[in-house]
């Protein structure tokens, strides 16, 4: 994403741009939640020592399921239309408040589609009020793409809020990735839960138009 991009993730990340130049998106987006959790004074862990929770065979069949793909129908097809979701699974985590320390929740009875474990309402997690800054921002810098006037000024915008996506991507990754902070595979498996209920529901939005 060039200087720009680079600038970027340098500011929300507060990696100085020497270190975010020669780093993983992973570690600023790791920066980025160890800096809110440092401010509203949650405890970090040295190193994570949570593991999976128990599963039955069938119960790792219904949850570790990853995203939906359909089958397509073999042949030439015409007016096709494309449905392009923008940030899907961050939004989702922002939406639904999946962070690790509200999926599982005892306070809470509302279920996530098909693997029915509870997400917490009654607090916001560390992941979501991580990444709901972030999502605010890229569709700001899409927005004054659009207002740009020039390219030069287009491309500048584009470069951040590119930096800005690979950032959001890599965050969905990093609530599965086993050396996570604040990974925990039960978040990773709620985001796809919810991200395969919401393609079925513009499939059949889509089917009814």
């Amino acid at each position: 994403t060039g200087l720009e991009g680079l600038m970027e993730l340098a500011r929300v990340s507060k990696i100085p741009v020497q270190r975010t130049a020669r780093t993983s998106t992973g570690t600023c987006i790791t920066n980025m939640q160890l800096e809110r959790a440092v401010r509203d004074g949650i405890l970090i862990p040295w190193r994570k020592r949570r593991p999976e929770e128990f599963k039955t065979g069938l119960e790792l069949l219904t949850t570790d399921k990853g995203g939906l793909t359909y089958q397509p129908v073999l042949g030439v097809h015409e007016n096709v239309a494309e449905i392009d979701f923008s940030s899907m699974y961050p939004t989702i985590m922002a939406t639904y408040n999946v962070s690790p320390e509200t999926v599982g929740c005892a306070c809470c009875t509302n279920l996530v589609p098909e693997i029915g474990c509870s997400i917490c309402q009654k607090r916001e997690g560390l992941v979501s009020k991580t990444l709901r800054p972030i999502l605010d921002k890229r569709a700001r810098y899409k927005e004054l793409m659009k207002k740009a006037r020039s390219q030069e000024e287009r491309e500048v915008y584009d470069s951040r809020q590119s930096a800005l996506k690979w950032m959001l991507v890599t965050c969905f990754g990093y609530l599965g990735y086993k050396n996570a902070r604040f990974g925990k595979i039960e978040a990773h498996e709620a985001v796809t839960a919810y991200g395969r209920e919401k393609l079925l529901q513009a499939k059949e939005v889509a089917e009814a138009r």
